[in-house]
């Protein structure tokens, strides 16, 4: 990555950052390879304008913004701002959505969530009654039990968190009145559309490890899947344990910036109790700004973070495939790929009249560069496994696992391969299926 631009948003007496910022901004702006600006945030979430208080260098390099946390459809409202001058921000609002639900159960974690995470409902309200995702609606509705049923869920102590304050709300409500829980829910909890899946969170209670007091709990800090800082973030002694590499390389956001917090449970096994997007995260307690600026430019410069090869699923175009061309004559093979032509095959699909549609990536006639589109299984063949080493498929494969850190304008393939054994197993499952005539017989 060759420049970051941050956006820090200004405070409502003028081109002035934001309270809380300063310092962050003053260090940002002293180093060549972020180009820190300020936008009239007003403007931005209310009207999706963008005015800066001077244009940035390069809008050809990535963009993020850095400041307080704002509800959900303000920073769609910033995102569609940035696009409309052709800017884009490296986290779109459904990654940014993602990251405040990290340990949920139907978020997308690299990982065994439910053993090293606790275990996390989000909270909606819907008239006079209140609603958890998945299984909890059934259960807070109950007359027999309803909240109470929650609370003591398999003998779980559970707390309840505000995900858009910055001074999220914890409370244990195990024995918590009725009444008093109806009145933390409009105290707290948005009644519009205008949060994170629900305002509001209810997270099974963990026990913490204690040194000298003070319990042992890490945040840190990841851009583009790499680990950039790791730090202490309870006051505890500087010989307190940090957390296992194990459980550091077994999580992963989709998000390209975030922060995880780490924390040792009373018995000496870990979990990671909490997430956040790393544009609206606070710093860890007595983090050096200088130091987590030097840190992030360091990892961002060797942005995107590529593996050396993946496995893929291969096919070429088929020699029968034909198109009708502006003349109304018939050419061989498609609109885009000679008869012939390889393309690659990312892991997602769907069936439409009675045909598979993949999303392939290959070289188009009579070009060099590589392009994606939509393609019909019945105009490829010879599908197969292949270990690649293309730097540019490979960034267009992990471009979402990465969270669309690469700028341009193609589809992205919302499901890529990766050099893993999981990956080889389930490409050569499906050469089996797409090599047999059978299967698509099924299929129609």
């Amino acid at each position: 990555m060759d420049g970051l631009i941050i956006m820090f948003p200004s405070g409502p007496d003028g081109w002035e950052v934001v309270e809380g910022f300063a310092e962050e901004y003053s260090v940002a702006r002293s180093m060549t390879f972020f180009d820190a600006v300020l936008f009239d945030v007003e403007k931005a979430v209310n009207e999706e304008i963008l005015h800066f208080n001077r244009r940035p260098g390069n809008f050809g390099v990535p963009v993020m913004y850095r400041g307080p946390r704002l509800p959900l459809l303000q920073y769609k409202s910033l995102y569609k701002a940035a696009e409309k001058l052709g800017i884009r921000m490296i986290t779109d609002g459904w990654h940014y959505a993602l990251t405040h639900r990290f340990t949920f159960d139907d978020c997308h974690v690299l990982g065994e969530a439910h053993r090293d995470t606790p275990e996390t409902r989000g909270v909606g309200r819907r008239g006079n009654y209140c609603a958890y995702s998945g299984d909890y609606r059934r259960v807070l509705t109950d007359s027999q039990g309803g909240w109470k049923a929650v609370a003591n869920s398999n003998g779980r102590k559970k707390v309840m968190k505000n995900l858009d304050a910055d001074n999220r709300v914890v409370v244990t409500f195990e024995d918590m009145p009725e009444e008093e829980f109806n009145r933390l829910l409009d105290k707290h909890l948005n009644k519009d559309a205008d949060a994170i899946y629900g305002n509001l969170i209810v997270q099974e209670w963990a026990e913490l490890k204690r040194y000298s007091a003070a319990t042992n709990e890490w945040r840190g800090w990841f851009f583009d899947g790499q680990l950039f800082e790791m730090l202490p973030n309870s006051g505890q002694p500087p010989d307190a344990p940090k957390p296992p590499q194990w459980l550091i390389e077994g999580h992963c956001s989709e998000s390209a910036f975030y922060e995880l917090d780490f924390a040792e449970l009373y018995d000496g096994d870990w979990l990671i109790i909490g997430a956040d997007d790393g544009q609206v995260a606070k710093r860890a307690l007595n983090q050096n700004v200088g130091d987590f600026y030097s840190s992030l430019e360091r990892i961002a410069k060797e942005s995107p973070h590529l593996p050396e090869w993946i496995w893929c699923l291969v096919a070429n175009v088929s020699e029968d495939a034909a198109h009708v061309r502006k003349d109304g004559t018939v050419g061989r093979g498609t609109k885009h790929f000679s008869p012939g032509t390889k393309v690659y095959i990312g892991s997602e699909w769907h069936i439409c009249e009675g045909h598979w549609t993949f999303v392939v990536m290959g070289k188009p006639r009579r070009q060099r560069r590589l392009i994606q589109i939509y393609m019909r299984s019945d105009r490829l063949c010879n599908f197969r496994i292949k270990k690649v080493y293309d730097k540019r498929v490979i960034e267009n494969m992990t471009r979402f696992e990465r969270g669309c850190l690469r700028l341009g304008a193609s589809p992205s393939v919302h499901g890529g391969w990766d050099n893993t054994d999981e990956s080889k197993k389930e490409i050569m499952e499906w050469v089996n299926r797409l090599n047999d005539p059978h299967f698509w017989d099924c299929c129609r």
